[in-house]
């Protein structure tokens, strides 16, 4: 019979959880962002028609979903109007 090795008692060890800080922490900045986007898309007169309107648009839309589809509008609205 094999006796065992150091290796086989290595047991992972758990993260400390700094992913989930990371992740949320870029959630964060990405729904707070849309407040200084916007103020300085109304303040450039940047056309909504153009490429970078555009791209705006569809990296917001998951915001544009959220804000059209939930009781979150009246905060969006307040937030925005505090940039623009």
């Amino acid at each position: 019979m094999p006796t065992p090795t150091q290796s086989d008692n290595i047991v992972p060890k758990s993260s400390n959880g700094a992913g989930w800080y990371v992740a949320v922490g870029l959630v964060v900045i990405y729904v707070l962002s849309i407040g200084p986007v916007a103020g300085w898309a109304e303040r450039s007169g940047l056309p909504y028609d153009g490429n970078l309107g555009r791209a705006l648009e569809a990296f917001y839309s998951p915001l544009g979903w959220l804000i059209d589809n939930t009781a979150a509008e009246h905060v969006f609205d307040w937030y925005i109007e505090l940039w623009i």
